[in-house]
């Protein structure tokens, strides 16, 4: 064989050899950036594994959640502003209290938990006061009382009766799948 048949023979082999080597080396990169994906993605893999094993059980959790905390919520609809007002007016009145004033905002549809925020100012004698605040905190729906301002009224004389002013920020949590 003569020099020049040599070398075209030589030129092809080259070329394929270095084709070759960079597919190998190509091929043990990509090798290598899936080994390390593998080694991130597989706890993850697993993990959610894991937790679709466990839906049934989160699933029965959050069941039994909702069952407990629904007793603490008012049911919502149409009316639920004057609905969750005369249940707090029956507690005041129940109490001996005389309402001054009683508004309710309208439902504050926050991501976390709707609820009606309701400022009352009630007047009466300080037994009935403190019927009426463990009234509210016994009551199931929920009242939330965020704040009380107390202002003794009267006059000073031992004879004199004394009476209490009571200003309240009540939240009334509402039921979040029916809100409206």
């Amino acid at each position: 064989m003569n020099a020049w048949t040599r070398r075209a023979l030589l030129i092809p082999f080259l070329v394929l050899a270095c084709c070759i080597a960079a597919t190998s080396a190509l091929a043990i990169h990509f090798n290598e950036r899936y080994q390390r994906a593998l080694v991130i993605l597989e706890p993850r893999i697993e993990r959610l594994a894991g937790i679709i094993e466990a839906g049934p059980s989160i699933q029965g959790n959050l069941q039994q959640a909702t069952q407990n905390v629904e007793p603490w919520l008012h049911p919502s609809g149409a009316s639920v502003q004057t609905e969750v007002q005369q249940r707090l007016r029956q507690l005041i009145d129940g109490a001996g209290l005389t309402t001054v004033a009683l508004q309710a905002a309208e439902p504050d549809a926050s991501p976390s938990m709707p609820r009606i925020r309701i400022s009352a100012t009630l007047t009466g004698s300080w037994p009935s006061a403190l019927r009426a605040l463990q009234s509210i905190q016994q009551h199931r729906p929920a009242f939330w009382v965020q704040s009380v301002s107390m202002l003794r009224e009267g006059r000073d004389g031992p004879a004199e009766p004394q009476t209490i002013r009571l200003v309240l920020q009540i939240d009334a949590p509402l039921n979040k799948g029916t809100a409206p």
